[in-house]
């Protein structure tokens, strides 16, 4: 179980740092449609 726990941990930490990064990004780029 304790494997479980630390996989989910990680995966929650990475998407935690890296949403951020990748939306700013996106936005330079231009892919994201502001209605």
């Amino acid at each position: 179980m304790k494997d479980y726990l630390g996989a989910f941990a990680i995966a929650l930490v990475i998407s935690w740092l890296l949403t951020p990064l990748y939306q700013r990004l996106a936005e330079k780029l231009g892919m994201v449609d502001k209605p």
